[in-house]
């Protein structure tokens, strides 16, 4: 779905759309346009099942309209039809050769194939077909080597490749964001991308254009608020995540940074809202249990609560071998276990910290030695 919330989404006002669109629709229930302005909307809010409702009512309202075909095709792909999308799409493609928006749907039909599929040799055939065929044949019809339905095609093939391809996608996708600025769901991709790479530093670039075109964009924000939270700029990142997480579905990590932001800040009640909400939103995170652990245990809450939540964390951060792969995770285990005044534990926790203190940021190194200090005296 990623790609067709890609090829849909834009940068407009959601809100004031849909309100529109329901305006129309309230006059005439079968306009198209708005039906497919809706299913639209639906794909950008993560909504498959309301987004394919309008989609039937959309094709409902076609008719015998050629040019509906490709719509038709994504609904059977919506609904899990994927050899009747296909044919569907080879179809239109066949009648216009030039008809990129169908290249790019035959594309992530294919995809989806591709994913589903477990035989090596059916599965190398169908990235022959995607990488071979499917891109080569959109490039000849393109105007422009950038062009936007080529350039996400592209980078979700490269994705799909062995090896590891997220840079090239990532650079694919900023080519595409340039023919096409307006397409909110590219830019969000990009900065998936960027997180992914560790790359700060596009990461904030990436971030700030997106920003310039929409100053409410959850990710954008939250990518913003989480670099100042690293650089310790509290009021910066409180102000970025509080916008981050107005949107009706906010990245869970921001949901958990800004719970960080507000427990250094010593709102201990919000900042266990925030945590609880992100453990609720997704409960295999583990830094969101570990966040609302601390918060139990600074807010002097129940310890046994505060002391599961973080041996949860722990456990969801193993390694394959079993072994807490955050160890952040044993700072805040060894601070509860001192706190349950269970010293011998918690001073040999903190030593298992103590050989692997290079992997903590500056601010954590000194809460670490704080908490060392406190248990000489």
């Amino acid at each position: 779905m990623n790609m067709m919330a890609a090829i849909y989404a834009s940068n407009s006002d959601t809100r004031k759309s849909r309100e529109i669109y329901e305006e129309i629709l309230a006059k005439d229930s079968n306009d198209h346009d708005a039906l497919i302005g809706l299913m639209r909307l639906e794909l950008m809010d993560g909504d498959s099942a309301k987004a394919t409702e309008y989609l039937a009512r959309a094709v409902n309202a076609a008719g015998d309209d050629p040019r509906a075909i490709v719509e038709v095709a994504m609904l059977r792909m919506m609904r899990g039809e994927l050899a009747e999308a296909r044919k569907l799409l080879r179809r239109a493609t066949d009648n216009d050769r030039g008809n990129l928006q169908a290249w790019s749907f035959l594309g992530a039909v294919t995809m989806q194939m591709l994913d589903g599929e477990k035989d090596a040799k059916i599965r190398a055939a169908l990235m022959d077909e995607l990488e071979n065929e499917i891109l080569r044949a959109m490039e000849a019809a393109a105007k422009d080597p950038s062009d936007y339905y080529v350039q996400t095609t592209r980078a979700f093939i490269l994705l799909r490749k062995e090896g590891d391809q997220r840079r090239a996608a990532r650079d694919a996708l900023v080519a595409a964001s340039r023919e096409r600025p307006d397409i909110a769901a590219t830019g969000d991709m990009i900065l998936g991308l960027d997180i992914s790479l560790n790359d700060t530093v596009d990461a904030e670039r990436h971030a700030m254009e997106v920003l310039r075109r929409n100053r409410k964009a959850p990710l954008a924000n939250y990518v913003m608020g989480s670099l100042a939270l690293q650089r310790g700029e509290m009021v910066e990142a409180e102000a970025f995540l509080r916008r981050s997480v107005e949107a009706p579905r906010p990245p869970v990590l921001a949901l958990n940074d800004l719970a960080e932001v507000l427990r250094r800040a010593g709102k201990f009640e919000e900042a266990e809202k925030y945590a609880r909400r992100a453990t609720e939103t997704d409960p295999s995170l583990y830094v969101a249990w570990e966040t609302l652990g601390v918060v139990i245990l600074e807010r002097k809450g129940n310890l046994d609560e505060a002391e599961k939540a973080i041996k949860k964390a722990c456990d969801l951060s193993k390694t394959a071998e079993g072994k807490p792969a955050d160890v952040r995770m044993l700072v805040s285990l060894a601070r509860v276990q001192l706190a349950k005044g269970e010293t011998q534990r918690g001073k040999g926790t903190l030593r298992t910290v103590r050989s692997r203190i290079d992997e903590l940021s500056d601010f954590e190194k000194k809460e670490f030695e704080e908490l060392e200090q406190s248990v000489r005296k």
